[in-house]
């Protein structure tokens, strides 16, 4: 049982952990659609991240020996820059209560995928009801609310989903290499700096310069040190007080909370569709998560 202190804490910092995925979605789509290029705001969070980042790597290095050069590379793909990319890119041509469904919501559909296929892992009943839940729900953001649209929103939903699946593999593969969270962005951030900014400086014809000088120095802070530390340690105090099953149905506000934010601030107002997708998907991740599995054999089900 969890003592009184922790629960509430514990909860405080799961919610503060969600809302700043949520608004992940907002400030990134606000960003490369009212102020910068994707490749501007790539730069500028990795530039960030890479400085606050820094001291952990000069500590405990790139584990490069104990991983392999593949193992470290994959993890700054799936997770790094390239991640990024893809996903900024998806936000600014889709809108930002679709990346919220699409990313973190499709996340357990793409991870129980990857492990069915590779390491033979099967769902149980439950875990499959909520993959259901997800596919239709994405399928009808996709499919359904896809009729009609405009052939560069679907790209843009088809980054959306493409980025899910890298950090689904960065999830699979950062399980397996035995690296605490913090070590693990730290080596994503200063890796993605160093391969990615000379290619930005010299063949991605930076225009930052002509961006205004409050929106760099806010993506700068939010991206560099909320979003790539501050978001980090939240999810791992609110691991440490409630467990895994205990934070997993937090994650499935995520694409409501984007959702209901998009509307006053980028004023983008959802379709009927939308709601109804990403209402199922909601729905469908506590069950896909596994928390629901827990609470199943707690109570004595099988």
């Amino acid at each position: 049982m969890l003592e009184r202190k922790q629960l509430p804490l514990g909860i405080a910092w799961a919610l503060f952990t969600v809302l700043l995925w949520a608004s992940w979605q907002i400030a990134t789509r606000f960003g490369v659609t009212r102020s910068m290029s994707v490749f501007d705001l790539v730069a500028v969070r990795f530039a960030v991240a890479a400085i606050v980042m820094l001291p952990i790597v000069l500590r405990h290095g790139f584990a490069v020996q104990r991983l392999g050069i593949r193992t470290v590379l994959a993890l700054a793909v799936t997770a790094g820059a390239p991640y990024v990319l893809v996903a900024a890119g998806g936000l600014s041509l889709a809108p930002a209560g679709q990346g919220g469904a699409l990313i973190p919501g499709v996340l357990p559909l793409w991870v129980t995928l990857i492990g069915v296929l590779f390491l033979r892992e099967r769902p149980s009943r439950l875990r499959f009801f909520g993959l259901l839940l997800i596919f239709c729900g994405a399928a009808s953001i996709v499919g359904i609310e896809g009729i009609g649209q405009s052939s560069s929103q679907l790209f843009g939903q088809v980054l959306l989903l493409s980025s899910s699946c890298l950090w689904a593999i960065y999830t699979l593969l950062n399980r397996r290499t035995g690296l605490t969270s913090l070590h693990a962005t730290a080596i994503v951030s200063t890796l993605s700096a160093a391969f990615y900014l000379p290619v930005y400086v010299l063949f991605l014809h930076p225009t930052l310069d002509e961006a205004p000088l409050p929106a760099v120095l806010f993506q700068g802070l939010y991206q560099g040190v909320f979003i790539s530390l501050g978001a980090l340690i939240g999810w791992n105090r609110a691991l440490a007080l409630l467990g895994s099953t205990g934070v997993a149905p937090f994650a499935s506000l995520v694409p409501v909370l984007t959702l209901f934010a998009a509307i006053p601030i980028l004023g983008e107002v959802p379709t009927t569709v939308e709601w109804i997708g990403t209402a199922l998907i909601s729905f469908g991740v506590p069950f896909a998560s596994g928390a629901l599995d827990h609470v199943r054999g707690r109570l004595g089900f099988r």
